[in-house]
Formats: C-alpha cells, structure tokens, sequence
C-alpha cells in the first residue's frame, strides 16, 4: 500500500481518524482532529491562564496585607502618643473608624484601674478560655448588649487582651454588618497583634498612674 492509497482511504473515510484518534495521538474535537502537539500547546496555554489567574489573586491579598500594615502602624503611633488611660479608651472607637472603617467597637477593661462591676464573671472567664482573637457571626447576649441596637451586626471579632501569657485583663469587640468581615475561617494574626498593641498602652497609662 502507498502514500497515495493511505490518502484516499482517509479521504473516503474521515471518521476513522475520529474513532481511533488516541492511538495515534490524537485529540477529536467535534468536527476535526487535533495534532497531539497543538493539543499539549492548548493544554499549556490554559495552564498558565490558571497560574496567571493564581498570580493575580495573590499580588491582590499583598496588597490588602500592605494596606492592613500601613493601617496597624498609624494605630501603633496613635496608642504610642496616648499617655492619659481614660482618654485612650475614649479614642479607640474614633480610631477604628478611621483606620479600618469599623464604628462598632467596644472594649472591657478590668485589669488595674480597670472597673469590673460593668462585666460579669461569666464573661471573664468566657475571655480567659479563648485561645486567642475568635471570630465569627455570634456573640453572646452580654457582648452584644455592648454596641447599639441598630444596626444590626453581621460578624464580630472577639480579642482577648493579655500581657503575654498572662491573665486576660479585658476583651475587644469589633463588629461590622458585613458577613464576611469577621467569618470564622478569617486569619487573626493582625487581631492579635493589635490587642497586643491596645493592651501595652492601656498597661503603660495604668503605670504611669493617668
């Protein structure tokens, strides 16, 4: 059998490529046949479609990290000029607005010059068994009683304020009417590290006697 008879019998029968297009590796795609080469060049293509797309999704979360950073540390230089207790407890509110666009935010100190008659033991020691920030869609009834009734609140974010590995000397409360805000799968890192910060000024004002 030549070239030539192979020719025409494919040319008199062009289903029978389509039926036997892996053996000769081959990919159908409705009408015609592609090449094993083009089919492996088209794979590539939509592999690095996926990859840019990957890309594009994590240089989106940097900058989101860069911006929660640049925010924490205007934070940081607010708390550091704080030198008068009361007042610093005052600011908080005005600051999470500004900075994170939260103006729901509550805050329990009963560490020194801390009052505790405002909390009740359950709620401390609620505090004391959380592991770290929690967050999540529900609050407690007496948590909630902290921030308005309207509007109504989505997500919340609960920190527990420690010196270290300390006792709990009091507990913030972010919340936001956005669902996602503060889901449970959210990462804390930055919460902890801004409870840190809250409870470092409040300890220093409470040592400097203001």
């Amino acid at each position: 059998m030549q070239a030539a008879d192979v020719l025409d019998f494919l040319s008199d029968n062009p289903e029978f490529l389509d039926r036997h297009a892996s053996r000769f590796g081959l990919c159908p795609a409705h009408d015609r046949v592609i090449p094993l080469v083009e089919r492996q060049l088209l794979e590539s293509k939509d592999r690095f479609r996926q990859l840019e797309r990957n890309l594009h999704v994590l240089l989106g979360r940097a900058e989101d990290n860069d911006l929660i950073q640049q925010r924490q540390h205007r934070l940081a230089l607010a708390l550091v000029e704080a030198n008068d207790f009361a007042s610093l407890l005052n600011r908080l509110p005005t600051l999470f607005d500004a900075l994170f666009g939260l103006r729901r935010v509550a805050l329990r100190w009963w560490g020194e010059d801390g009052s505790a008659a405002s909390v009740s033991v359950e709620l401390r020691r609620h505090a004391d068994r959380l592991p770290g920030p929690c967050c999540g869609h529900y609050v407690n009834d007496e948590l909630l009683g902290w921030l308005p009734v309207e509007p109504a609140m989505q997500s919340f974010a609960q920190v527990p304020l420690r010196q270290g590995r300390g006792a709990t000397l009091g507990l913030l409360l972010l919340a936001s009417d956005d669902p996602d805000r503060f889901s449970s799968d959210r990462q804390t890192r930055y919460l902890a590290e801004m409870g840190e910060l809250i409870t470092a000024a409040l300890l220093r004002c409470c040592a400097a006697g203001c």
